[in-house]
């Protein structure tokens, strides 16, 4: 796999997370949204983007008849990586 580091630079610190999930009588799982071949997750991590989203999912929970709530995690711990 090849990968580039991608610019711009980030801009703030992450300390909540936003998710819009589907809720059926199974459970809830997080929706995702194909752009161009790639299935991308609706989450994040600012306000900011959640309301870019909101007219994508109220469409999709109207086409597919599904209930759609948005979760909020906020930040417990941060695990270093690489």
């Amino acid at each position: 796999m090849n990968f580039e580091k991608q610019d711009p630079k980030n801009t703030f610190i992450i300390t909540e997370l936003f998710a819009f999930c589907s809720v059926d009588e199974g459970g809830e799982g997080v929706i995702a949204h194909s752009v161009n071949g790639v299935t991308m997750p609706l989450i994040g991590a600012d306000q900011t983007r959640v309301d870019s989203l909101i007219d994508l999912v109220i469409n999709i929970s109207k086409m597919t008849g599904t209930k759609v709530v948005l979760k909020k995690f906020k930040l417990i711990e941060t695990t270093n990586i690489g």
